[in-house]
């Protein structure tokens, strides 16, 4: 057996981006083209991650792969760097 497939996402800081973003669960879920059920277990790290809707979700919620889940890698986002109004992860 390998390392499970996917990121384990960092769900109560995916929680709290989005609430200081002002967006529902639905709403969020309508912009990642997901299930609400399916952001929802993210946010319970219930569910694991892909790499591209990590990538997706992090874009749409302006952090770092990093800051929302274990990935390792570079990102490409220049995740030392900090968002406006945001801490660096």
């Amino acid at each position: 057996m390998g390392r499970p497939r996917g990121l384990a996402p960092n769900g109560p800081e995916i929680r709290r981006l989005r609430v200081d973003l002002g967006l529902t669960a639905d709403q969020l879920a309508a912009r990642l083209g997901c299930n609400p059920r399916t952001l929802s277990a993210w946010e319970s790290e219930y569910r694991r991650i892909s790499d591209v809707t990590a990538s997706r979700l992090a874009r749409v919620l302006g952090v770092s792969m990093r800051a929302i889940s274990d990935y390792a890698g570079d990102d490409g986002t220049g995740s030392e760097l900090e968002t406006p109004g945001r801490l660096s992860a």
